[in-house]
């Protein structure tokens, strides 16, 4: 989705509109934001997993303060997704509602556990996670352990 404008900063409530259609909002203290070229900037937000593209011009106004300059069209969007709310406590509703389901489905699944006995891999995959581990500990798991393990 590219938005036409977003409002940043770190939960500060922003006042936008004229005299008796002023609206205050609250940018997520979940949002990101990297800049990727001239003309978009990528917006992320971590609670609601938001993706979205917005014009970099926009963005650079909203950076300054400069709200009536930006065409507020997709401020529904911005707040349907999560970048902003109207109320400070939405986002803390929000993210109580997020842990109570997440702990409720970690409460009913199983526990996993990954038993890895070596780092002795040579396979050298570009992927691995596990490149770095290699070099610094070169141990293998002893025998009485691994089978204690399980």
């Amino acid at each position: 989705m590219i938005l036409d404008l977003f409002a940043a900063g770190s939960g500060a409530g922003l006042l936008i509109g004229g005299n008796n259609n002023e609206m205050k909002l609250w940018s997520s203290k979940y949002n990101y934001s990297f800049k990727l070229d001239s003309n978009y900037t990528f917006i992320n937000n971590f609670l609601t997993g938001a993706l979205d593209f917005i014009k970099s011009r926009d963005w650079d106004l909203m950076l300054g303060g400069k709200f009536t300059e930006v065409d507020t069209d997709p401020l529904s969007s911005l707040i349907e997704r999560g970048y902003y709310y109207k109320d400070p406590d939405e986002e803390k509703k929000l993210f109580a509602e997020l842990f109570k389901n997440f702990s409720a489905k970690a409460n009913d699944r199983p526990i996993k556990y990954v038993i890895c006995p070596t780092y002795s891999c040579n396979l050298n995959c570009t992927y691995c996670f596990e490149k770095d581990t290699l070099s610094n500990n070169k141990k293998d798991m002893d025998e009485s352990l691994l089978k204690a393990s399980l």
